[in-house]
């Protein structure tokens, strides 16, 4: 292949590549990075049980216990109690306590966990996420839909029960919390109530503008 053949089809694939460039796709890009950036700088609020389960259940999954005993039990309970939590464990035998969620997730975030990295398993189901709402809203509506929701369900959360939505809806609390305060007395505008009420309101203005 001679350099002029080979610059030519660098060329070709440049131009190929900004033809599917545009603002929305760009802001959109952008925005994934501020949040996933935010993300790793605002720490997870792990209130409850179901955070500390996910938790440890991936670290005892990492070390081959699919199961733990019952001082490893009391230990980590224990310590998700002195942090302002809680851990729920299922006993299924004597000495043998099970973790009470799907394991499928944390299987899937074991080998994040064994390579030191456990936030980026987040980080990749927030960009598959990104890409399926953006495709899926470009083809039902447009472009500028699609870059709107693929925002709004970045910066909202995405659930309850996953580390990838307590520390969506960390960041997203900076925000609702600074707008209507943090202790607010109005039920709607307090708390999970108000941030379900804007994903709410905010999709239907997507689909009726």
């Amino acid at each position: 292949m001679s350099q002029d053949s080979f610059i030519q089809k660098c060329m070709v694939a440049v131009q190929s590549l900004i033809r599917h460039i545009n603002i929305y796709r760009v802001i959109t890009v952008v925005g994934f990075i501020v949040a996933v950036v935010l993300v790793m700088v605002v720490p997870a609020q792990m209130s409850g049980a179901s955070p500390w389960a996910y938790y440890y259940g991936v670290k005892n999954f990492s070390h081959g216990q699919l199961t733990i005993d019952d001082q490893t039990y009391f230990r980590q309970a224990y310590e998700a109690q002195r942090q302002g939590g809680a851990l729920i464990y299922v006993k299924i035998g004597p000495n043998k306590w099970a973790v009470e969620k799907p394991p499928g997730y944390i299987f899937y975030l074991v080998p994040f966990e064994l390579m030191g990295i456990p936030r980026w398993g987040n980080v990749l189901l927030a960009l598959g996420m990104v890409i399926v709402t953006y495709i899926l809203l470009k083809r039902l509506r447009d472009e500028l839909t699609a870059c709107i929701g693929s925002l709004f369900i970045l910066f909202t959360g995405t659930g309850k029960d996953t580390p990838l939505a307590w520390r969506f809806n960390a960041v997203f609390r900076l925000f609702t919390d600074r707008l209507v305060g943090s202790n607010a007395s109005i039920e709607l505008t307090s708390g999970s109530n108000f941030r379900f009420a804007l994903r709410h309101y905010a999709f239907n203005f997507l689909f009726q503008r």
